[in-house]
Parts: C-alpha cells; sequence; structure tokens
C-alpha cells in the first residue's frame, strides 16, 4: 500500500470490518495490525477536507466497529499519517494508553445531555458601542466574568445532581460548558451497553424533577468524549 493511512479508530487485534465497509471518499477500510491492536484504516493520498459527508462517513466506520463486546477507542476527525511504517511509530507511541482505554470501555457506550435555562437572558452585544471609560470597560468585564462563573458553578451542581440521580448507571462523567445563548453544561456519560434502557428511563425522571430546566439528550455514540 503505497497511499498514506487514514485513521479512524483502534480496536482489539483480530476485530476486523465486516463486508465491503466503505469510509472516506468510498475508500476500502481495513484493520491493520501491529503492538497487538488493532487499527481501521483507509489507504488515502492524502488527508481529506473537512465536510459533513467526510465527518459523517467518519463516524459512521467508528460505529461500525461498536459491538456489544467491543468499543472502541475513537480518533478525532483528520488522524492521517503518510505511510505504514509511520502509522506502527504512532501505534507504538499510544499503545499503552489505547490498551488501558480499550479495556476501560468495552461494553459502554456514550450518551450527551446538554442542559439549558430559558430564564438565563441571553447578552445583548451593542455593533457599536458608546466610548466608555477605562473604569466603565474594566467593570464591564469582571460583570461578564463573574457571570461566566455562576454559570459554570450552576453547570457543575446540576451535573453533580443528575450523576446522583442517575447512581452507578453512569461509570463515567465529563462536563463542558455549553456557549449559547441559554446554555450551561454539555455532559458526557459513559454507559454500560446493558444498561441502556435504564439510563434513558432514569434520565426521564431526573429531567422531569428539574421542570425549569431543558434536557437535550443524544446517544449512543462511541466514547469521543473519555477517548482523550
Amino acid at each position: 500500500m503505497d497511499d498514506g493511512c487514514y485513521l479512524y479508530c483502534a480496536v482489539p487485534d483480530g476485530h476486523s470490518p465486516t463486508g465491503d465497509l466503505r469510509g472516506i471518499d468510498n475508500a476500502v477500510v481495513r484493520a491493520v495490525s501491529t503492538a497487538d491492536l488493532a487499527v481501521w484504516i483507509s489507504p488515502l493520498p492524502r488527508p481529506p477536507m473537512p465536510s459533513v459527508e467526510a465527518i459523517q462517513r467518519h463516524n459512521a466506520v467508528i460505529e461500525a466497529a461498536m459491538t456489544a463486546a467491543v468499543t472502541p477507542v475513537p480518533f478525532r476527525f483528520g488522524q492521517f499519517v503518510g505511510s505504514l511504517s509511520a502509522l506502527a511509530a504512532r501505534v507504538a507511541e499510544r499503545s499503552g494508553e489505547w490498551r488501558a482505554q480499550l479495556e476501560a470501555f468495552a461494553g459502554h457506550e456514550e450518551y450527551g445531555v446538554r442542559v439549558l435555562d430559558p430564564a438565563i437572558e441571553p447578552a445583548v452585544r451593542d455593533v457599536h458601542p458608546a466610548p466608555v471609560s477605562g473604569r466603565a470597560y474594566l467593570e464591564t468585564l469582571a460583570r461578564a466574568a463573574g457571570d461566566e462563573r455562576h454559570r459554570r458553578t450552576r453547570a457543575e451542581v446540576i451535573a453533580s445532581e443528575l450523576k446522583t440521580r442517575l447512581g452507578g448507571l453512569v461509570v463515567q462523567q465529563r462536563v463542558e460548558p455549553l456557549p449559547s445563548a441559554h446554555g450551561l453544561a454539555t455532559i458526557a456519560h459513559l454507559v454500560r451497553h446493558e444498561d441502556a434502557a435504564a439510563y434513558r428511563d432514569a434520565l426521564d425522571s431526573a429531567r422531569a424533577s428539574m421542570p425549569a430546566l431543558r434536557f437535550l439528550s443524544s446517544g449512543p455514540w462511541p466514547p469521543y468524549s473519555f477517548a482523550g
């Protein structure tokens, strides 16, 4: 294979694509084994240009690698090396980390929850602001920073309460700020495959207990938020 390698995910050795799986630019997807791991790749002459279709293809390949027993270590879109030897070097560098993640991810999947508060007043920006003094400008910055800290604190409190209500159904949780007009937090949950139905029921119950907030859920997904 003279082309470079576009990388999708790391999987246990012996876990190969089934059928004629196609990925980025309709290129064939194959498993390359090295260092007791396998990496699903497509041979490509150059890195792909980002597009909605390319990102969808990338994610579809990673989802095809997911089974009840195997959860791949998903790579972010755009990972590319120029040769198989460069791929072997990348695997040698990251193999310990990927093995640990494969063990932790096995039989798990990611769910996302976006938390919004309709009561938050969106910031109003003056396209042509009037001249202000240096002191007034600094006071405006301080108020904005204080509002942001308050929003982050609320997000952490809500995420903590949500995790408590979901109990042992959540194996890991990641919380990030949600930068939108009414956004509080984006929360990622790592959930065991067999707990998916119970997790959804518990999330519905938790949502009902906090009617002032809006919860937008999605999943299951490959564990992008936990792959580092």
